[in-house]
């Protein structure tokens, strides 16, 4: 399959897993914990439901890929291996099991000789409860099939979302935030960080920040490829490209995605990051 087929495909895909989602949110059954994923979080039922769904779907499709997954961890379809397929099935387990509306579904496809974060074929993100899915090929974005030019200027001003348990990192951020947009920032930790990451590229947040040191390739693979076709910034918190492998789930200590990502860390390079 070509990159525009594989977009095709995995919008299908996670259009067909949110819709179970959307479908299993009444049943008591899905919310049970059946143990810990590959990742080490609490694996909800539903989150082996739908990783279900895509595996088989995958395997109908007789894809010569790897399956890196946030449950069932690695699973080679075939021995030689073409494509690396990232998936997260659930992101955003709790707030489902909680019934919070922000959910979402990842996959997004690699080649097996360029398994790195920003060098993906395709992929997609489904929105679970807006019903929107937010898909790439190679060189373009598309949100619900509509191709995404150019995000512009965001139409919130000062809306970030941050995941950090370091207060003194927060104090000094919200400084260096509030002098750039000139205006009282709010931070948002929403739950779902594949979708945050990718509000924050498409404009509809500032700025996507984490720097818990827990978050991991597949949380944000679709946020990163849409960012890099949008020319986003994105880079970690020291201004490093994000050279992360994509053939197992892989640790990222940090990230910023957002337009005025550089602008933001030349803030916190002279006060927050000087201290460490």
């Amino acid at each position: 399959m070509d990159s525009e087929e594989l977009r095709k495909l995995s919008h299908e895909i996670v259009a067909e897993a949110t819709s179970l989602l959307r479908e299993l949110i009444d049943s008591s059954d899905s919310t049970h914990i059946t143990g810990r994923g590959y990742g080490g979080d609490n694996t909800y039922l539903v989150d082996k439901q739908v990783e279900g769904l895509i595996i088989d779907y995958l395997k109908h499709e007789k894809l010569k890929a790897r399956i890196v997954s946030e449950e069932i961890g690695v699973l080679n379809l075939f021995h030689n291996p073409d494509l690396v397929v990232l998936i997260d099935p659930v992101d955003g387990s709790l707030n489902y099991v909680s019934k919070i509306p922000f959910v979402s579904v990842s996959i997004v496809f690699y080649d097996m000789s360029k398994p790195y974060l920003g060098e993906a074929l395709a992929g997609a993100v489904g929105n679970a409860f807006l019903k929107e899915v937010y898909s790439f090929n190679k060189h373009s974005v598309f949100v619900n099939h509509e191709i995404v030019d150019n995000i512009g200027e965001t139409s919130v001003k000062g809306l970030v979302s941050l995941y950090s348990e370091d207060p003194l990192f927060i104090g000094c951020l919200k400084s260096c935030l509030d002098r750039q947009f000139n205006i009282s920032v709010k931070f948002r930790t929403m739950g779902s960080a594949s979708l945050e990451s990718i509000y924050s590229a498409i404009g509809r947040m500032d700025l996507f920040i984490h720097n818990t040191g827990r978050l991991r390739n597949l949380d944000v693979a679709g946020g990163v490829e849409i960012a890099k076709r949008l020319g986003v910034y994105y880079s970690d918190l020291h201004g490093n490209a994000l050279i992360k492998r994509t053939d197992d789930v892989e640790r990222i200590e940090s990230i910023i995605i957002g337009l005025k990502g550089v602008e933001v860390l030349d803030c916190l390079k002279k006060t927050c990051l000087k201290r460490e």
